[in-house]
């Protein structure tokens, strides 16, 4: 089972690192935004495959989950978690398997819009948790934080 250090953030430290990019690639060609758009799109169904045997995706109906069709020049991936079926440690273990197999790094962003409120990000080195809305959103992950931001 893959595993990886886990911190808490604040609020603002999660908007700091919603408004930057993480792990740029260079794209200053067509073809290089094109090598990354596929690498983006395939990263992307790699995880889906892990969430899809937990839940439904269709974040607007009754699914369980949404993850975003848009790229930008990050290797950064949101998911909106629209019931609790995804909140399960097996599903960051397998999603931390996929990051580890994956060459260049990607964050992956957990989001819910609904109450309570929680934000947090895996990475294939670490995870990330801000959590004022939900303070006991680690414990039910199966997460043991060890420090805070």
């Amino acid at each position: 089972m893959f595993t990886a250090p886990v911190t808490l953030m604040s609020k603002d430290d999660l908007y700091s690192y919603l408004d930057a990019a993480y792990n740029p690639p260079v794209v200053d060609t067509p073809e290089a935004d094109e090598i990354f758009s596929d690498e983006w799109w395939s990263a992307r169904e790699a995880l889906m495959n892990v969430f899809k045997r937990y839940g439904t995706e269709d974040g607007l109906g009754d699914g369980d989950f949404a993850v975003s069709e848009y790229r930008s020049n990050s290797r950064g991936i949101g998911v909106t978690l629209t019931s609790p079926a995804l909140l399960k440690n097996s599903v960051i273990a397998e999603v931390l398997g996929v990051l580890m197999e994956i060459p260049e790094a990607y964050s992956i962003y957990f989001s819910t819009e609904d109450a309570p409120l929680f934000n947090f990000f895996v990475q294939r080195d670490r995870i990330m948790i801000e959590c004022d809305e939900c303070p006991n959103l680690p414990a039910i992950l199966g997460l043991d934080p060890i420090n805070k931001t």
